[in-house]
């Protein structure tokens, strides 16, 4: 599996918070949200590395890429 970069975008939402979202030309898309932009960052790094060993698991018994 390709990798994520581990720098998501971040916005601020206007009902309070903030979303952390993966890059428009990275492989595996992601959100996530948080009460603060340093929370969501935090969040999102997590949440994109259990995608991560979750796909890579995935790719050990079948050797199949999903995100190709």
């Amino acid at each position: 599996m390709q990798k994520n970069s581990d720098t998501p975008q971040t916005f601020y939402r206007e009902c309070g918070g903030w979303l952390a979202v993966s890059g428009p030309d990275e492989p595996l898309k992601i959100g996530v949200t948080a009460e603060t932009e340093e929370e969501v960052v935090a969040n999102y790094k997590e949440s994109l590395a259990a995608w991560r060993r979750t796909l890579d698991a995935g790719q050990g018994s079948e050797g199949l890429d999903p995100l190709q």
